[in-house]
């Protein structure tokens, strides 16, 4: 894997980043959408952040669990 800064020049990085900005911004607008009981936008929320939170695991997390090994 190539780097130029802290760039990565790897396609499954760029797709695990890719993936990482939606799963934090689904963290933030869950409580906002729950908050406002806007119950159907709160529900799609909690859905695309467990979808995400699966990918992560499996591109992300178990590479770095692999590293450290």
């Amino acid at each position: 894997m190539k780097t130029i800064g802290i760039i990565y020049q790897d396609k499954p990085e760029k797709l695990s980043f890719m993936v990482f900005i939606i799963w934090q911004s689904s963290m933030i607008l869950l409580p906002i959408f729950f908050a406002s009981q806007d119950y159907p936008k709160t529900f799609i929320t909690f859905a695309v952040f467990i979808i995400t939170s699966v990918i992560l695991k499996y591109t992300w997390l178990d590479r770095i669990i692999k590293h450290k090994k």
